[in-house]
């Protein structure tokens, strides 16, 4: 993971500018059942990257904690939304001292390997009020790889079957639905949970 890390403090501004303006169908889709499903205010964006899905949440009448492990994301998204509470935290070790109604991990936990992932969901279910709502996005496909991307820096990528994402979920949260996108601007599909605690 310090590899996929380094390369976001290296590019962090340059990834939030060619993110910031572009929010596709299947993510607007994603923030309004969100925001139907969440029973408070409270959330926890679990590797909330610049700060883009906190922004559009906290518009939303949300407050919101974005934790993520990249200190030049954070930079980026303390400057772009200051209403927001921004902290450096690795979801793999995560201690925060209270509770959500709701957690959006959206293209997060597929910077983990996913034997770390198990884990990571246990401690999102000691995270949430009773009746907290999860919502994970994970990259539709097979296998962990390292990509390159056009600017020369890797990324560590896990991919999930949806069967897979449903099982890693299930044990922990009933699931409330599941669904497959189509591909966005960058050829990828996603698997969207939305799920709540047993």
């Amino acid at each position: 993971m310090d590899q996929t890390i380094n390369t976001y403090n290296r590019i962090a501004h340059q990834y939030a500018e060619s993110r910031w303006n572009a929010v596709s169908r299947f993510r607007i889709r994603a923030y309004k059942k969100f925001i139907k499903y969440v029973k408070g205010t409270e959330i926890l964006d679990a590797g909330c990257g610049p700060g883009k899905d906190a922004a559009i949440l906290i518009s939303k009448g949300f407050n919101v904690i974005g934790v993520d492990a990249s200190k030049g994301l954070l930079k980026e998204a303390k400057s772009r939304v200051p209403e927001g509470t921004f902290i450096l935290g690795d979801l793999r070790n995560l201690r925060l001292k209270r509770k959500f109604d709701g957690i959006w991990c959206c293209a997060s936990l597929l910077h983990l390997r996913k034997a770390d992932v198990g884990e990571v969901i246990n401690s999102f279910k000691k995270m949430l009020n009773a009746d907290g709502i999860l919502f994970i996005a994970l990259k539709l496909g097979e296998g962990e790889s390292i990509k390159t991307y056009n600017y020369g820096n890797k990324r560590f990528f896990a991919y999930y079957k949806k069967a897979e994402a449903e099982k890693l979920v299930s044990g922990e949260f009933k699931i409330i639905e599941t669904y497959v996108s189509a591909k966005d601007k960058h050829g990828d599909r996603w698997v969207e949970i939305f799920a709540r605690i047993k």
